[in-house]
């Protein structure tokens, strides 16, 4: 199906060049046409990276300033890039899912292609970055996560994108820098809260995820032994999970112990015997 479409690319084309002015200057070269025709023969024979290839050099001269090779470039490019993601070849994907976003973005398209080149890149960046970090590469792995995080804030999908914080947060944590750790977190924080007037509005997803940041950023406090820090972390916690479980609930009373037995640490007796009583 992959190379029918690809076929059918080289054929719009072809009319591209029939339609075009008799002005060299303004038309599309047979050459690369048969460049097109080359790239549906690898896709075909399932080698997606020589098809980027190809369709990468066609870019070259002025054949992107035609309005229609460039929609049929974005499209072939989509093309190679859904036959790589089926082929498990999730780097041609992205490469080709990148180059149909950039393309797509250039005419302002908002329809069916740019959902689709969206959609894959977020998706094969999210894959490459799990596997990344399944071998522990967790620069690699932050550098995907980033770039799922920057699509979906584009798309105006806040806790899908801070989730993606949460989860960058996380790996510099793996890699001991705990204060980039804060600082992404503090960023995510900040990004939850807003158009938020109180946590009664507050939709349960969006509580969910604040409170994991704030007991994320706790943890990453105490590594760097900002005690103070620390109980800011769960004074600013607290009234949310309150507001999920109830002072019956067992996070509740975890975090509260977990306070009263830093300030017991910090010498604070005064402050610490109220909040464990």
């Amino acid at each position: 199906e992959v190379g029918e479409g690809l076929k059918d690319v080289t054929e719009g084309i072809m009319d591209i060049i029939d339609d075009s002015s008799s002005d060299n200057s303004n038309r599309i070269s047979r050459r690369k046409t048969d460049a097109f025709a080359e790239a549906v023969a690898h896709v075909d024979r399932n080698n997606p990276r020589t098809a980027f290839n190809r369709l990468i050099s066609l870019q070259e001269g002025g054949g992107m300033k035609d309005d229609g090779f460039r929609h049929q470039m974005a499209q072939s490019m989509l093309m190679v890039a859904e036959s790589a993601k089926e082929a498990n070849k999730i780097n041609i994907a992205i490469d080709a899912y990148e180059v149909a976003l950039t393309l797509l973005k250039q005419d302002d398209a908002t329809g069916e292609d740019t959902k689709i080149a969206m959609k894959g890149c977020i998706r094969c960046n999210k894959l490459m970055a799990m596997e990344m970090e399944d071998i522990n590469s967790y620069g690699s792995a932050i550098s995907h996560r980033s770039r799922v995080y920057q699509l979906l804030d584009e798309e105006h999908r806040t806790v899908p994108a801070c989730q993606q914080k949460v989860k960058i947060a996380y790996l510099h944590g793996t890699m001991g820098d705990y204060a980039k750790s804060t600082e992404i977190l503090h960023a995510a924080i900040a990004r939850l809260h807003k158009g938020i007037k109180s946590v009664a509005n507050m939709a349960s997803n969006r509580l969910d995820l604040l409170i994991q940041c704030y007991l994320m950023q706790a943890i990453c406090y105490a590594k760097l032994k900002k005690w103070n820090n620390v109980v800011d972390q769960y004074d600013a916690v607290l009234p949310l999970v309150l507001k999920k479980e109830g002072q019956d609930g067992k996070q509740y009373n975890s975090v509260l112990i977990h306070k009263s037995a830093l300030l017991a640490m910090m010498g604070n007796y005064v402050m610490a015997t109220p909040t464990i009583n």
